[in-house]
């Protein structure tokens, strides 16, 4: 489509809007205007990770358009979650993949990226288990994979009746659904975002340990059976911290004994080369004496040629002087 083209439908749009023919289709927040104590969301924040059909049928939807896009505050669509949602599939059945009213709703309530106390209020809500359902599944499309275990734990032996399929009246205990939503990565026709493998088994082997008990808290069950190991994410990453501080720790240590052990190799070098020049110092004095001794013989035959020497010249001079008494006294 030529630039052109795109501003003639855009102002078309703007008009259409004006007019109060077309509704603003609401969106999620960007980044920048997320609040700071929304949930977290892991993976594409901008489409919910729903699967591409699923997220193009919701935004496509006369009734997400129409009657989801009025909806302002959390109180409004909790009250439009209690009127119109009576079943659990993310498609109207015999539809060509036209999203269903949860869809819409849980896709809306996505758009105001909930916090920690409205979450709560949606999966302990006392009105009608699909506003339970609601926050179990936006839970389950947005959470960390590490905490999905922690926030269900609490309500996997849930009793509360629930439908899953339009037209089948067969209901289904709202703990057993958790447990198959943790389980099972489709969602009826669409799917789930994948969770980790060792995480994936990791909950396998938690529910296995702990099965299905309707009307039995879980809490009773992890206080009174001891190998229960669950962990919430942010412990583990308290966890994962600590050891990397021990680990630190322990390089320093080696670091600090190899250091130790340098100024001890250090100072036995020291220790030798001092031992060494304590032995050499006897050595060096007798050298001393020895040089010593050596230098006053060495005078004492110096001075004994010197005596020699003078000896010779006296007598050398005696018969001279005699021979010059003897003659005229001039000496020859």
């Amino acid at each position: 489509m030529s630039r052109r083209a795109l501003e003639m439908q855009a102002r078309r749009r703007v008009k259409r809007l004006a007019e109060g023919v077309e509704s603003i289709i609401p969106v999620p927040p960007t980044d920048d205007m997320v609040p700071e104590d929304a949930l977290v969301c892991h993976g594409n924040a901008a489409t919910m990770n729903l699967h591409d059909i699923m997220y193009k049928s919701i935004t496509t939807s006369d009734y997400f358009r129409n009657v989801c896009s009025k909806l302002e505050t959390f109180d409004e669509a909790v009250d439009e979650i209690y009127n119109s949602v009576v079943h659990l599939e993310p498609f109207v059945p015999n539809t060509p993949n036209e999203a269903s009213s949860i869809s819409c709703l849980m896709f809306r309530m996505f758009c105001f990226r909930l916090n920690e106390s409205e979450m709560l209020r949606l999966l302990n809500h006392k009105d009608s288990p699909y506003i339970r359902a609601v926050g179990f599944l936006y839970l389950r499309f947005t959470a960390p994979p590490g905490e999905l275990l922690d926030w269900f734990w609490d309500y996997l032996n849930d009793d509360e009746p629930i439908v899953l399929r339009l037209g089948k009246h067969e209901e289904t205990p709202m703990g057993k659904w958790l447990r198959d939503i943790l389980l099972d990565p489709k969602y009826f026709s669409s799917r789930f975002p994948r969770i980790p493998v060792l995480i994936e088994q990791q909950i396998e082997k938690t529910l296995s340990d702990h099965p299905f008990r309707p009307g039995k808290p879980m809490e009773e069950e992890s206080n009174n059976e001891k190998d229960y190991d669950r962990k919430p994410e942010r412990d583990r990453d308290r966890d994962r911290d600590r050891d990397r501080d021990r680990d630190r720790d322990r390089d320093r240590d080696r670091d600090r004994d190899r250091d130790r052990g340098r100024d001890r190799g250090r100072s036995r070098d020291r220790d030798k080369r001092s031992r060494s020049r304590d032995r050499d110092r006897p050595r060096d004095r007798d050298r001393r004496d020895y040089d010593r001794d050596r230098g006053g013989s060495d005078r004492k035959r110096d001075y004994d040629r010197r005596d020699a020497a003078a000896r010779e010249e006296r007598r050398d001079k005696k018969p001279r002087e005699r021979y010059y008494k003897r003659t005229t006294g001039t000496l020859i």
